[in-house]
């Protein structure tokens, strides 16, 4: 007999109902799976600024996603990467969607290297409603970006599923969304591109719980992949493992060895009962770990049978994977111009001396979430270099495009902002401490905001800020709503500097097919 889905989340109203759902599976020994936990309390809470006796003027959404569905993951699931985003609205925030969904469509990331359609919940969207939503969609206080990427996307119809879990969102979040889905076919993984509105039904801001946005939505979108394409066996959970041994990338096993160096005091792996007849499959493909692991000299024998990892094993690897990523991306972009030249990598932690002029042969974005870009520019004796973006290496309306001729510097800047001396002076007023409630009705009775700007929003912009200088280690949390500030932080920033690549255009080439752009 299959095995059926039992979805119990979805009759809240009607308990003794309950919706069955077929499942395509492999079969194999087991209890029938339930994927919902018993039901607990939904999410209700209002999120607003905390203004003694008053509610904030603004209309803010009340904070939804059950909390039943947050919790680990089936092991025999399929599994999905869910990776996601809240922009918060600047004032250009019309044309920032309008470069992103551009960027989103551009030709050559679709089926067979066309250009990729959005599509909706009833059919697929020309250019003309996609302008009106971005329209639309400008003026609210944010939205949401997800990127849905299952393991294995190129089995499943990504329209379909895109469709089929936004419905589920819609059940548990218990609004109707206004969204927009792209899917990619340029990578190894297909994947889908989920753009929501930030507002409800009701026309309120959209607040989604955090906790639904980090795992609720994850395991929604691993049930619809299992109930697709069925449940993985353990054949697939070993092939997976095997797969990873030879990557220079985090994966399970190595979690595996940081828990059972964990467990010793010195921190040293004893191996011998790796390779032992006795040993699982999955304790010998640790052992062919620590043998790729040493090979990149990140793991070391100490003795017979003993081992000892590096220090941040875990972020190193992703150091290695990132750098991968890039000569991979160098090696794809540079087919067809010079396939022969060296390639380097720029690090603005490293910097360089000099200026490095060339031209420009792609431009792209390296996270397609929080539009983080990169050049690839070639410079003389047959280098090409990849350039990766900070939000100061370029000055608005001097934008580089393909083609250019580009010199490269490094850069400095100071990390003081207007925010921060804004800050200093409500802390300065209030004894040391930056308060919420109090910048908020002291900007409320000042009334000296520029047009178009609203006071719970130009407070909540401080409130992000302070909170990112309490990330930093320069003012320190002491309440909910409230901060020290030092006497000296002003200061403290002016002399914080950050490095970067600044990239100045010396002449515009545009075109020439060098590559695609943005």
């Amino acid at each position: 007999m299959p095995y059926r889905l039992r979805n119990l989340s979805a009759h809240r109203d009607k308990p003794n109902e309950i919706e069955e759902i077929p499942l395509k599976v492999r079969i194999r020994p087991g209890k029938e799976a339930r994927l919902e936990p018993k039901h607990l309390t939904y999410l209700d809470r209002i999120r607003s600024l905390q203004v003694s006796g008053k509610r904030a003027p603004q209309r803010r959404g009340r904070f939804r996603g059950d909390s039943s569905v947050v919790r680990e993951p089936r092991r025999f699931f399929q599994r999905v990467l869910v990776k996601s985003r809240v922009v918060h609205h600047q004032r250009d925030a019309g044309e920032a969607l309008r470069k992103h969904i551009s960027y989103l469509q551009r030709d050559g990331v679709g089926i067979n290297g066309e250009e990729p359609t959005p599509f909706g919940e009833h059919c697929d969207l020309d250019r003309r409603e996609v302008t009106h939503w971005v329209d639309e969609w400008s003026s609210d206080r944010h939205h949401f970006r997800f990127i849905i990427s299952p393991e294995n996307g190129g089995e499943l119809d990504l329209k379909k599923y895109g469709r089929a879990l936004v419905a589920r969102m819609e059940r548990d979040l218990s609004t109707k969304l206004e969204w927009v889905g792209i899917t990619h076919h340029n990578t190894d993984k297909p994947h889908l591109h989920l753009l929501i509105r930030g507002k409800d039904e009701l026309g309120s801001d959209l607040v989604i719980a955090r906790d639904y946005i980090s795992n609720g939505l994850r395991n929604r979108a691993q049930e619809i992949a299992t109930r697709e394409l069925g449940f993985r066996n353990q054949k697939d959970l070993a092939q997976e493992v095997e797969r990873s041994i030879n990557q220079p990338r985090p994966c399970r096993i190595d979690r595996a060895l940081l828990d059972e160096a964990g467990k010793e005091r010195r921190g040293v792996i004893d191996s011998k009962r790796f390779s032992n007849r006795e040993s699982s499959l999955f304790e010998r493909q640790k052992l062919r770990r620590l043998n790729y692991l040493e090979e990149i000299g990140l793991a070391h024998r100490i003795n017979y049978g003993l081992w000892k990892l590096e220090d941040d094993l875990l972020g190193k690897l992703r150091i290695r994977a990132t750098k991968g990523d890039i000569v991979k991306t160098m090696h794809l972009k540079m087919r067809g111009i010079d396939p022969n030249a060296e390639l380097n990598i720029l690090d603005s932690d490293r910097g360089f001396s000099g200026a490095i002029k060339g031209i420009v042969l792609h431009k792209g974005l390296s996270d397609e979430l929080f539009d983080v870009k990169y050049l690839i520019v070639g410079a003389e004796n047959q280098r090409a270099y990849y350039v990766p973006f900070s939000k100061y290496s370029e000055s608005f309306g001097q934008e580089c495009g393909v083609g250019d001729r580009v010199s490269l510097r490094m850069g400095e800047k100071e990390t003081l902002l207007r925010s921060d001396e804004n800050i200093f002076h409500v802390a300065s007023q209030n004894g040391g401490v930056y308060d919420v409630k109090k910048h908020f009705e002291s900007v409320v009775a000042s009334k000296k905001l520029p047009s178009g700007v609203r006071p719970e929003q130009y407070v909540l912009n401080h409130e992000r800020r302070v909170k990112t200088l309490a990330r930093m280690g320069m003012v320190k949390s002491i309440s909910p709503g409230g901060w020290e500030v030092p006497s000296d932080l002003v200061e403290r920033l002016k002399n914080r500097r950050v490095r970067y690549i600044a990239i100045d255009t010396l002449e515009r080439v545009r075109g020439h097919g060098l590559g695609l752009g943005l």
